[in-house]
């Protein structure tokens, strides 16, 4: 923790790595200490402005809990999601649909957030995904960002709170 501390975030091949490494070793091997570390870094990097570590916090979400399923890491993945799609981003959201998607495990486990469950209503393909980040690959206009990942912090914190209280279980096709 002291070397990644006085590293400048977001700009180390050496971070880059150590999360590519969480996001794989932990889905055969959970340690909790190391997962709430890998979290708060990717976190940390996020609000920094570099989104490497937190892509890697979603892939270890998405494929480490279709590996082996674990409620509350479950719950993480629904708040980071709602947090990454509260500044601006949809990484989270796609990577949490793909989970949803591909998961083969007993779907009444999936008590899915509500508020996660209409976000996605109107994504129904990986390129409705793109489509959003990419606009203009697709002839759409270009994205607007209003907000940066440490802007609005609170108003997403906030956000989550209220929504989180309130679940539901997704209807799985």
């Amino acid at each position: 923790k002291q070397w990644y501390q006085r590293r400048v975030r977001g700009h180390s091949q050496e971070m880059n790595t150590l999360f590519r490494f969480w996001s794989f070793f932990l889905r055969a091997n959970f340690n909790r200490k190391m997962y709430e570390e890998f979290r708060a870094l990717a976190v940390e990097d996020a609000r920094a402005g570099a989104r490497y570590g937190l892509e890697c916090l979603f892939r270890f979400y998405s494929y480490g809990l279709e590996k082996r399923f674990r409620s509350d890491i479950f719950r993480d993945f629904m708040d980071e999601t709602l947090s990454d799609f509260d500044h601006d981003n949809v990484y989270g959201l796609e990577k949490f649909w793909a989970f949803l998607k591909y998961y083969k495990g007993d779907s009444n486990r999936l008590k899915v957030n509500i508020r996660i469950t209409k976000l996605l209503e109107k994504y129904q393909t990986l390129d409705d995904f793109r489509r959003e980040m990419f606009p203009e690959a697709y002839g759409l206009p270009p994205r607007t960002h209003t907000t940066s990942y440490s802007e609005n912090k609170n108003e997403a914190s906030a956000a989550r709170t209220s929504s989180s209280s309130s679940t539901s279980e997704r209807n799985r096709t």
